[in-house]
């Protein structure tokens, strides 16, 4: 698969989550607002029920009122299913009715056209991410008992950008299709552009406050090492995905990353 190839994947997960993180306050110091995007997670917090098991509209018995929200967003989830076995490339609207188990004329109804479809997948896995990460974030925090350091809630923002298993690695690879196409895609590589300095602008607001606190040594910049984090995530991403290293092998070297970072012993 070679460099690019890899490059290619890790820039992939880095832009879902990139694309999704702004600023948002919370437990004290800031925890992740997504206002668009970070869709490779939306599918690894939403479940696998969806995703493997398909939530498939029905052409016979419809409800005089249709959600049409719900149904767009049915839509989506057999886009996303598409995305996770065999990418987007070439893929048509009538493959996405197929997936959605519903006529190419009522999927029209929905989305006039294949970026319609496309943007609004992503905004709502971004949504769904949103509210999942901070949730997660919020659970792991409650068992401290205390307001959660910056590190605390870093370290847990970007474990939650790994593929650390199988509901995780699906959504990565749905990622890495959408970046694919983002690459080519004026509009889908605006929602990329978007959101990356945002995600480095939060990481960047933690690792000051951590410095506030005196828990980040007073030679680092944390604009650089939001950037330099960001993207040995992306790197390990992408290895994972490949198998260069193991769900644990990435932590570990994630949890190395943050002890040089904060000043804390090495050895692991």
């Amino acid at each position: 698969m070679g460099v690019a190839a890899g490059m290619g994947m890790g820039m992939g997960m880095g832009m879902g989550m990139g694309m999704g993180m702004g600023m948002g306050m919370g437990m004290g110091i800031g925890l992740p607002h997504i206002p668009s995007q970070l869709y490779w997670m939306a599918i690894r917090y939403n479940g696998t029920s969806d995703l493997q098991k398909g939530v498939r509209g029905s052409e016979g018995a419809v409800p005089k009122k249709v959600d049409h929200d719900e149904r767009r967003r049915e839509i989506s989830e057999a886009l996303w299913r598409i995305a996770s076995t065999r990418g987007l490339d070439g893929v048509s609207l009538r493959d996405v009715a197929a997936e959605a188990d519903i006529s190419l004329g009522r999927l029209q109804h929905y989305f006039r056209s294949k970026d319609e479809m496309l943007v609004f997948a992503l905004r709502q896995i971004n949504q769904l991410a949103e509210r999942r990460i901070r949730e997660g974030v919020e659970k792991a925090a409650a068992g401290l008992g205390q307001e959660p350091p910056p590190r605390f809630v870093l370290r847990a923002c970007v474990a939650g950008m790994l593929p650390l298993d199988e509901h995780s690695r699906i959504g990565q690879l749905v990622a890495a299709a959408y970046f694919a196409r983002a690459v080519h895609d004026e509009r889908l590589r605006a929602e990329a552009q978007e959101g990356i300095p945002a995600l480095r602008v939060f990481f960047a607001g933690l690792l000051r406050r951590a410095a506030e606190r005196g828990e980040l040594p007073a030679d680092r910049d944390p604009d650089d090492e939001a950037m330099i984090l960001i993207s040995l995530v992306d790197g390990l991403t992408a290895y994972t995905l490949l198998h260069v290293h193991t769900p644990e092998e990435a932590l570990r070297l994630l949890d190395r990353h943050l002890d040089r970072l904060f000043g804390a012993p090495v050895g692991r």
